[in-house]
């Protein structure tokens, strides 16, 4: 079976793992940031999602279209 949104076939899938295919360091945010700095960081990093950190924590997500 195929998946439709990419071709991957799922037998494919069993031989791949998050690890190799994730973002090994990715730009982090914290809650008391302001929307203002977020925006500027996603424009400057040209980045559609970021990671809400605190302490060790990640705490939430934001992406572009819930900040502009």
């Amino acid at each position: 079976e195929c998946d439709w949104s990419s071709d991957v076939c799922s037998s494919d899938l069993d031989r791949m793992f998050v690890r190799d295919n994730m973002t090994k360091d990715p730009v982090c945010i914290t809650p008391d940031q302001t929307i203002s700095q977020v925006v500027d960081l996603m424009s400057e990093k040209k980045l559609h999602r970021l990671p809400v950190v605190q302490g060790k924590r990640i705490v939430g997500l934001v992406d572009r279209k819930s900040v502009v």
